[in-house]
């Protein structure tokens, strides 16, 4: 969110047409499509565990089945232009969030997909729309100090479990 102003803008702007100044709901998702897009761009982008989760056959057997989430979502066949950081992606032509994107798998697939993949997915919207609220282009605005885009996001070859950012400083600045 820091690496790109013009993005937390059109979050801003999106929340504030929504919600206005009261505090966000869970009821307020389904009509903040560029938030969901967002969060869900920045789940494809940098999955929280890119290797997936270990599966086990219900039988006597020494398989383990583990899916590459980040091969997935990093796939050209899959996405055009992976390696952008792109909210839109997950929007229609009207602005509206796409209800089903193939090859979106942040949560895994089938039957083992995640089963906490619906309270995540409503608790981030309301961390990314509380932060923003009180953050871009009113009082203040995240940024990293050396400018938009400046942030590595790339992982580091350790990261097969959990993804986490490289260390980078955000700074909380007021705006001009």
């Amino acid at each position: 969110m820091a690496n790109n102003r013009q993005m937390q803008i059109r979050l801003r702007d999106e929340i504030e047409s929504v919600i206005g100044d009261r505090m966000a709901t869970h009821e307020d998702r389904n009509r903040c499509h560029y938030v969901n897009a967002f969060i869900a761009e920045t789940l494809r982008y940098r999955p929280v565990a890119p290797g997936g989760v270990p599966h086990t056959a219900m039988c006597d057997t020494h398989l383990v089945i583990v899916g590459n989430l980040l091969a997935n979502s990093m796939d050209a066949n899959l996405w055009s232009n992976p390696h952008t950081f792109d909210p839109d992606r997950f929007l229609n032509q009207d602005g509206t969030l796409v209800a089903h994107v193939p090859g979106y798998v942040a949560f895994g697939v089938g039957h083992r997909s995640c089963l906490g993949e619906k309270l995540a997915t409503a608790e981030l919207f309301l961390v990314v729309a509380h932060l923003i609220k009180y953050t871009a282009g009113r009082v203040f605005a995240l940024e990293t100090g050396k400018g938009d885009g400046s942030a590595d996001l790339e992982m580091a070859a350790d990261q097969l479990v959990t993804s986490r950012p490289k260390p980078y400083k955000i700074m909380l600045l007021p705006c001009a």
